[in-house]
């Protein structure tokens, strides 16, 4: 068991010390791709094309497709076994994807048949948002960008 932890596995807030902290400075993220479980590679990324103006590139064909649209890549990869995201309520819940024009994706995404959890609605926090679930039940909160 990792110094710091309990019995529950959660590491506790003493871990993280000073050095540890000081090692963090200037570390940043620059970007999240999801990894995603599909059971139909073909299915899925014609989906991703659909919705999402994704470009597909089969990077192990048979096994893993990558959809990309700008700076965002969806990581498909076959897996006929597993419980499909469909059955796994709140859990599959994927990301919260900023695009330049809400509606213009709900257009793309009505056009192609697929399911609209929430129509564009404006929120009180400031967002317009649109909630969409893919044909293995992932789903996506998409929203305008953050005025700046």
């Amino acid at each position: 068991m990792p110094p710091g932890s309990g019995t529950t596995g959660q590491v506790s807030a003493s871990v993280t010390t000073s050095c540890d902290r000081a090692m963090l400075v200037g570390m940043r993220i620059l970007r999240s791709h999801p990894v995603l479980a599909v059971h139909d590679l073909d299915r899925s990324s014609a989906w991703y094309e659909a919705v999402f103006a994704c470009t597909r590139d089969d990077v192990d064909p048979g096994n893993w497709v990558f959809c990309r649209s700008g700076e965002l890549h969806f990581m498909l990869g076959r897996c006929p076994d597993v419980v499909p995201a469909s059955e796994i309520g709140d859990h599959s819940y994927v990301a919260y994807i900023e695009v330049d024009d809400v509606d213009a994706v709900h257009e793309r995404a009505v056009a192609a048949g697929a399911e609209v959890r929430k129509p564009p609605t404006d929120e009180p926090w400031g967002r317009r948002e649109l909630a969409l679930r893919s044909p293995d039940g992932h789903r996506y909160m998409v929203a305008n960008a953050w005025a700046r």
